[in-house]
């Protein structure tokens, strides 16, 4: 659950009556794990800490010390608590019960989640989904969606396949377009082995039958918008294959996508070697008020430069040439999602999991 918070200073939705909820129980697990010692370490999980390091320096010239300080310091906090503790685990345990423990996280964030959006408005994405936004929970519910079809896999325990389908339910209620897609297609990856000359062949079926669901959504548009969430989608695609325009529909998140693109490319071409500074690309935006561009390697190319931004690159492919199984689909998962939506804090997940797929033993099998 420290890893779902994903903070130890005060969250705004973790605080009763001014009492900082998630502070205490980060303090509490840093006890629990002092205390028990259960906690390792890999060279992986130490030369992530040099990259930390790189990127801290650029705080030095952050136009916005406050708040790259905030995610750089955050991240490092429950990065090696997690990490560490997770690894541990592993080892000890085995991956199969990391992956249980994450399942059960996962549905224990969902059921609060529920309540509070039946309380306050069911379908309206406004509205947070408890402690998360939706882009962050349908992240969540697809590595549950991912985990849960991975033990279905070994185990073929039917229940799992029912919290398959409730992940699966979760992902679509958050009406978010690019966690909805690839949580799709990493789930097709999770389930078949596309070595086989038939999972091609059913996966070419799949790919059509949403070819042609598509085109007949755009035809019908006026009568989808009813339908919370589907409209959403429909025309996020749409405005990109150019079959809907811009000002036919304005849902503004991939028109403001563009405009982040050029906003880092100009910084990374005015401060291509050092970058702005971590936490300060929204002071160089003046195109809109977003404080990052909602895309990873933007956002760490334009506030890091190159400086910082190369020796992630490097282990982002140790990570993709050596990581293995359901952790390597899970990493995958989330830099895809990375490169629509979220910032250096949100990548929290992408880089534990980049991390512990690295880690090979008899239980880390490939998908």
């Amino acid at each position: 659950m420290a890893l779902i918070f994903g903070q130890i200073t005060p969250h705004d939705r973790m605080t009763l009556y001014s009492f900082p909820l998630n502070t205490v129980y980060m303090l509490i697990v840093v006890t629990l794990v002092v205390v028990t010692g259960k906690f390792a370490v890999n060279l992986p999980i130490l030369y992530l800490f040099l990259v930390f390091f790189i990127w801290g320096m650029t705080l030095l010239y952050s136009v916005d010390l406050e708040y790259g300080s905030f995610k750089l310091l955050n991240l490092v906090f429950v990065y090696t608590l997690c990490v560490g503790y997770l690894y541990s685990q592993m080892r000890s345990k085995g991956l199969d019960e990391v992956l249980k423990y994450f399942v059960t996280c996962f549905i224990i964030l969902a059921i609060p989640s529920i309540l509070y959006k039946i309380i306050f408005g069911f379908f309206d994405r406004n509205i947070p989904f408890f402690i998360n936004g939706p882009i962050v929970f349908a992240r969540l519910m697809s590595l549950g969606l991912l985990f849960s079809l991975f033990m279905y896999k070994e185990s073929k325990n039917v229940h799992l396949l029912f919290f398959s389908f409730f992940f699966l339910l979760a992902i679509f209620w958050t009406e978010s377009k690019a966690p909805i897609g690839i949580a799709l297609l990493m789930g097709l990856f999770t389930v078949f082995d596309f070595k086989k000359i038939r999972t091609y062949a059913i996966f070419l079926v799949i790919f059509l039958m949403a070819v042609y669901m598509y085109e007949w959504g755009i035809s019908r548009i006026d009568t989808l918008a009813e339908i919370p969430g589907l409209s959403r989608i429909i025309i996020g695609v749409g405005q990109i294959t150019g079959d809907i325009s811009m000002n036919d529909y304005s849902s503004g998140s991939v028109s403001s996508r563009i405009d982040n693109v050029n906003t880092s490319l100009s910084m990374i071409y005015e401060n291509p070697l050092t970058g702005v500074g971590l936490g300060s690309w929204g002071d160089y935006n003046l195109i809109n008020e977003l404080v990052y561009p909602h895309n990873i390697f933007l956002e760490i190319a334009s506030e890091t430069g190159l400086v910082g931004f190369f020796p992630f690159a490097f282990i982002l492919g140790i990570a993709f040439i050596y990581g293995r199984g359901i952790l390597l689909t899970a990493w995958l998962t989330l830099l895809f999602n990375q490169l629509f939506s979220g910032d250096l804090l949100d990548a929290r997940f992408l880089f534990i999991f980049m991390i512990l797929s690295l880690y090979n033993n008899k239980d880390a099998r490939s998908v």
